[in-house]
């Protein structure tokens, strides 16, 4: 196995520092456009998150979905915001609301710039496929002084839809000349598990929020981390058999 596709929040970044503040605001915002009918707090129930305990449920909506999965989900409840999505004052608000939150430096999940060191020098190929968006993912990683590292970033945006859907992953592996059963996927959620049965990838690896237990969508996976940091001597290891 030679290439290392990696999910990014839950994974490379620290989902709670780094996007918690944009969902709360977000949900926020939903409920002002419901006139307050629907309170922030219903929005954050369903899409898995808590500001007054500043958590994020590993296994909701927010932590496990697209931005257009949780958009869904809240119009679902509140068929109101239907009427909203998609006009420019809408989009305009939200990239707002991101831009704002954009301005704190994303928090790595461990020592991540020394973990990609040692996995280049190993001779891996390192990619980043993710279910934010494109433009959103480049700027985190920019902002981290990671970028160099990978060959391809791929969001859900970047014309081959989000994962569970294999089609990034494989547009990975081809623009890396390289088998999806030559390759490892990373990732903290089941889209991320899914999308590598689905890509028929060689090996996944699942990173836990409650390690060493697993988060619930990661339950019977074999290798489970509490971060990347841990990767090298489990890839290690797994290639001396």
């Amino acid at each position: 196995m030679d290439l290392i596709i990696f999910d990014k929040d839950g994974v490379l970044l620290d989902l709670t520092s780094t996007w918690l503040p944009v969902a709360r605001d977000i949900t926020h915002h939903l409920s002002a456009l419901t006139h307050n009918k629907v309170p922030a707090s219903k929005f954050q129930e369903i899409i898995g998150i808590n500001e007054e305990t500043g958590t994020i449920d590993a296994d909701g909506l927010f932590a496990a979905g697209s931005f257009l999965d949780q958009q869904q989900a809240c119009a679902a409840y509140a068929p109101e915001l239907g009427a909203h999505y998609g006009t420019p004052a809408y989009h305009e608000a939200v990239m707002a609301i991101v831009d704002k939150n954009a301005q704190r430096d994303p928090v790595p999940l461990g020592d991540i710039t020394g973990t990609l060191t040692i996995l280049k020098q190993a001779g891996y190929q390192l990619a980043v496929l993710t279910n934010d968006s494109e433009k959103s993912a480049r700027r985190s990683l920019e902002k981290m002084g990671i970028t160099s590292f990978f060959e391809e970033i791929i969001g859900y945006d970047s014309g081959y839809g989000g994962k569970p859907d294999p089609t990034g992953f494989h547009a990975i592996c081809t623009a890396c000349d390289t088998k999806p059963e030559q390759a490892i996927m990373i990732g903290d959620t089941g889209a991320d598990r899914n999308v590598a049965k689905a890509a028929n990838a060689g090996l996944f690896v699942g990173i836990s929020a409650r390690y060493p237990a697993p988060t619930k969508a990661l339950e019977g996976t074999e290798h489970m981390l509490g971060s990347i940091e841990a990767l090298p001597a489990l890839l290690a290891d797994i290639t001396k058999i």
